[in-house]
């Protein structure tokens, strides 16, 4: 464990945190899509989502990460394509 929370700290001290690859999860069921990610403690959080991945429009505030993972769930039209993002950084 020591060289793994040197590492993780390393991490956040060059700012490479920052650099890290984000890959949520989703599911969708009874008409809801539920999007879930990875997040760093003490980093800096919103989910934004899009219909045609050029205008994003935020769908939570932005908050800091106290666990490990995040989540967000809306009902959504399935004939109507949406996507959707996790924004991170250091402050809010």
């Amino acid at each position: 464990a020591g060289i793994a929370a040197f590492t993780l700290a390393e991490k956040y001290w060059t700012g490479t945190i920052l650099t890290e690859r984000v890959v949520p999860s989703m599911s969708i069921a009874s008409g809801n899509i539920t999007v879930t990610a990875p997040m760093r403690r003490g980093l800096y959080y919103h989910w934004e989502r899009s219909t045609d991945l050029i205008d994003w429009t935020s769908v939570t505030s932005t908050t800091q990460a106290t666990g490990t993972t995040t989540s967000f769930t809306e009902a959504v039209n399935p004939t109507i394509p949406h996507f959707y993002r996790l924004v991170f950084d250091a402050v809010p």
